[in-house]
């Protein structure tokens, strides 16, 4: 159901509070985001600690300009969004509302080519370590393989 053969099985008695979600799903249960800011938009796969979400980049988007070109910035939200995603997937409903948000910071920032209006981007996303309220994220964003 959830796309990875190593997850757990929401349908097992032990997750009685667990929502049981079939995959690929609409992100927007799972985040805050509204548009246009919302950049994801279909929960792929989802792991304990990993997962994949897919964006489909908008037309006439405010980040994106006059030729339909994303500014690079909008591969570390689209990350952020994932990492936000998978983690909330996890959560109740009850949970979720009571969330709060979280800061990123970045390395190792390289991009091959900017996304454009009309391309779909796969993000996959990977929990490192947590440390207290302290955690690493590994993020890649591709188009095509790339």
């Amino acid at each position: 159901m959830t796309g990875d053969y190593l997850a757990a099985d929401p349908t097992c008695w032990c997750n009685d509070a667990t929502e049981i979600t079939k995959l690929p799903a609409d992100v927007r249960p799972y985040l805050p985001q509204e548009e246009p800011m919302l950049l994801i938009d279909e929960l792929v796969s989802v792991g304990e600690r990993c997962g994949r979400v897919r964006a489909r980049m908008p037309e006439g988007h405010p980040l994106a300009d006059a030729s339909g070109y994303f500014d690079e910035t909008v591969h570390i939200e689209m990350v952020a969004q994932g990492i936000a995603t998978i983690n909330s997937f996890h959560q109740t409903a009850e949970q979720r509302e009571n969330t709060t948000g979280f800061l990123m910071s970045v390395r190792d920032f390289e991009v091959a080519r900017p996304l454009r209006a009309g391309e779909t981007a796969a993000v996959d996303v990977e929990k490192v370590t947590k440390l207290g309220d302290f955690g690493v994220v590994h993020g890649t964003v591709m188009r095509d393989g790339e």
